[in-house]
């Protein structure tokens, strides 16, 4: 029996990189789409913002734990008594890429900057955090081909 779970944390072993990947790219939308949908009627108010914060962290927490539990019983062999818990800790990428926007939502909460349109500057950030920094535009001249030589 030892063997079988052995043999099956080889087999459904995660990469790490793949980990941080899935979590980051998951965070960051749950993020944007978190603040979109708190934003949507208007509610601008530094209290709103704070609560705002609070339920993107739960949601955060809420999906870390849906997705452990999930890779927990989905690979349906003998597991060890620590196994689930060390299967939920793997998914903290995903809380760590909703961080930065919990933090913009709960800076406005507390009066750091306006409450008011904070939601653009989260969306820009999860964009940023998503597909990276934008890059010069390279040049885009495109060379006419060779005109054909008449003989």
């Amino acid at each position: 029996m030892a063997d079988d779970t052995t043999a099956a944390r080889e087999r459904h072993g995660h990469d790490r990189r793949e980990a941080l990947l899935f979590g980051g790219v998951y965070g960051a939308v749950l993020a944007s789409s978190m603040v979109a949908a708190l934003s949507q009627y208007g509610h601008t108010s530094r209290d709103s913002r704070r609560y705002d914060a609070a339920w993107l962290l739960v949601t955060a927490c809420a999906s870390a734990l849906a997705h452990g539990y999930a890779h927990y019983i989905a690979e349906r062999a003998p597991h060890r008594r620590g196994d689930a818990l060390r299967t939920l800790v793997e998914e903290w990428p995903l809380v760590g890429a909703v961080l930065p926007t919990v933090l913009i939502l709960a800076g406005a909460g507390w009066g750091w900057w306006p409450a008011g349109g904070v939601e653009y500057a989260a969306f820009a950030l999860n964009i940023v955090y998503r597909y990276g920094p934008p890059t010069p535009v390279q040049s885009c001249e495109v060379e006419a081909p060779p005109r054909p030589r008449v003989l």
